[in-house]
């Protein structure tokens, strides 16, 4: 339950900045999203110490950083991190199998095998290039943008892009299953 709030919060964060920006000094910003971030990666099972502490001194950079930038850009970047983050995940997955798709099939009990497995691949790459033109419209909101389109981008309308990624994605699961069933 806990881990939910703390990804809701984390998700809900550009309208955090937008609605707080006006009443709070940006160094508040800061301290609300480390104590955010860094209660959510106390919850994450990470693979070992090392990625723990990497991520940790990720924090800490990006925070102190952000500390100086009186304009927020650096919190702005935020989700355009978040998104470079899962592309790079995906294509270390499609590097070092099994795929991130898969994996994710396999943790809720799925068996991924046969045709499934190349379906799962491709599913990755199409994932990755979401996350990627996805980072590169959340840099331009966050570089080019007012804070309001900011906000109501990576606040709102990428989710919404996410949702409809599902489901397209489902129609076609289905098919393919259809198909390679026969």
């Amino acid at each position: 339950m806990t881990r939910s709030l703390l990804a809701v919060a984390l998700a809900c964060y550009p309208f955090v900045v937008f609605l707080l920006l006006d009443n709070l000094a940006p160094g508040y910003l800061v301290l609300i999203f480390a104590v955010l971030a860094g209660l959510r990666l106390a919850f994450i099972k990470l693979e070992s110490r090392a990625v723990l502490i990497a991520a940790l001194v990720g924090l800490g950079l990006f925070c102190a950083l952000a500390l100086f930038d009186t304009q927020l850009t650096v919190l702005k970047l935020y989700p355009t991190l978040i998104n470079l983050g899962a592309a790079i995940f995906c294509i270390y997955t499609l590097l070092y199998p099994p795929s991130v798709i898969e994996r994710i099939s396999q943790l809720v009990g799925l068996q991924v095998d046969g045709p499934a497995v190349p379906y799962t691949r491709r599913l990755t790459m199409v994932w990755t290039g979401f996350f990627v033109i996805n980072a590169g419209i959340a840099a331009y909101t966050a570089l080019l943008a007012s804070t309001s389109v900011w906000a109501w981008y990576n606040g709102l309308i990428s989710y919404l892009l996410i949702g409809l990624m599902f489901a397209v994605e489902y129609p076609v699961r289905l098919l393919y299953r259809k198909r390679h069933r026969a």
